[in-house]
């Protein structure tokens, strides 16, 4: 499950990787329609993601990752809380 502040940073990262005002990222927002949407900033939010929340992402998660309610739903079933899955000094959970 993701919290309000971590949503919070996953939009900030998008409008960073991607030049976009927060305030305009919603469940619309995908490669569709995000002009500097490439494979290389595909490549760089994919990374961003993963150092910001200590998540990993597979090969094939990654080419499904292609807009923010992907992105926001694939994110928060890796941060769900999993018996026997240690959690990192500042709370968030290892995968």
């Amino acid at each position: 499950m993701m919290g309000d502040a971590e949503e919070l940073s996953l939009k900030q990262i998008l409008a960073e990787v991607f030049e976009l005002d927060p305030s305009t990222i919603d469940n619309t927002t995908s490669i569709e329609n995000v002009e500097l949407w490439d494979s290389l900033q595909h490549f760089s939010m994919i990374v961003s993601v993963e150092q910001e929340f200590g998540v990993r992402f597979s090969e094939d998660e990654m080419g499904e990752l292609v807009s923010y309610e992907r992105l926001r739903s694939a994110l928060a079933a890796k941060l769900k809380p999993t018996n026997g899955s240690p959690a990192k000094p500042d709370g968030q959970r290892v995968s």
